[in-house]
């Protein structure tokens, strides 16, 4: 008997860390669009609260074309949000703008000898995640939201460099209003240098898990570190490392299970988790707390502290 209850309170409790700590995102329906959202990050994410990355790449050679993916949960969508702005500072005006603008996704981009491109559609929700991309060819400027082609312009052969400040979360003039930074959170940022097919890799279910780079990446940010460190490592083989500027009050690495410390597998209890980040489907798991093993036939109970239980590996895909 003590056997069996020993083996259903490690089973219960394992089922309880492998919810929490499952990478996978989970499909939920949305509202009426039609569309749908994944709802938990992959690995860590990237919240902004006024604080925004940077890098710093030179290079003057103009790509063939330009493709942004990524993840973003918005605080709000009330206000003009940038989510990537690309430019060099001696210059009067940025390369590329990418952001979210009172709940439609934009792009800004400038082009050839003085030309720009505004497309502003679609609608992003606050408080959950959406899926956002642009590609940019010769032929067509697209906006995807959730996989969806939502707006089409014309497209161009004279894109700008990808160079000079690349930031994620406010202008490249590391100067702009308060109104302008994003606030929310952030996974999954790829900026390639080749116009992709957005459509065909949503329905392949390559957002579904970690991006792989290939040639045509520039960079590719899973920002999978722990909360403290202050560099976003780069996944393609470039690299294009980032830094948080302004503070873990402002940025910081996010994760499943959250600490501001390496976690401790010999706590008695599991960092307190906010479900405002972390949505799922489903009756909520009820609480487990270790009880007594009692023997029939040794009624003397086994205290709950003695009950030890090996650590279990945390799976990143």
């Amino acid at each position: 008997m003590k056997k069996v209850s020993l083996i259903s309170i490690i089973s219960l409790l394992a089922i309880y860390a492998a919810f929490f700590t499952s990478q996978a995102r989970a499909v939920v329906p949305e509202l009426s669009s039609g569309m749908t959202t994944l709802s938990v990050p992959i690995g860590n994410y990237l919240v902004l609260n006024g604080g925004y990355a940077k890098l710093e790449r030179q290079n003057i050679l103009s790509p063939s074309g330009f493709s942004f993916e990524t993840w973003v949960n918005p605080d709000s969508t009330n206000d003009r949000q940038i989510i990537l702005s690309v430019g060099d500072k001696n210059q009067d005006h940025f390369n590329y703008e990418i952001g979210v603008n009172g709940g439609s996704f934009f792009i800004h981009y400038y082009y050839g000898e003085g030309s720009q491109r505004l497309v502003n559609a679609g609608q992003i929700l606050k408080n959950v995640w959406n899926h956002v991309a642009v590609s940019i060819s010769g032929s067509s400027t697209v906006l995807f939201v959730n996989g969806k082609a939502i707006y089409t312009a014309l497209g161009t052969e004279s894109l700008k460099p990808v160079s000079g400040n690349i930031i994620l979360g406010t202008s490249y003039s590391e100067n702009t209003p308060t109104a302008n930074y994003f606030k929310g959170l952030i996974d999954e940022v790829r900026i390639s240098l080749v116009s992709r097919n957005i459509a065909d890799l949503w329905n392949n279910g390559v957002y579904e898990s970690s991006l792989n780079p290939d040639p045509d990446t520039l960079l590719l940010w899973h920002f999978d570190q722990t909360r403290g460190e202050t560099t976003i490592i780069d996944s393609s083989p470039n690299p294009q490392n980032a830094s948080l500027i302004g503070g873990d009050g402002k940025i910081h690495f996010f994760g499943v299970l959250p600490s501001p410390t390496p976690f401790n597998y010999n706590l008695r209890v599991l960092p307190t988790l906010d479900l405002r980040r972390v949505r799922f489907i489903g009756p909520p798991i009820p609480a487990i707390s270790p009880t007594p093993v009692i023997d029939p036939e040794n009624p003397t109970p086994t205290p709950a502290d003695s009950i030890r239980f090996l650590p279990r590996g945390q799976r990143r895909i």
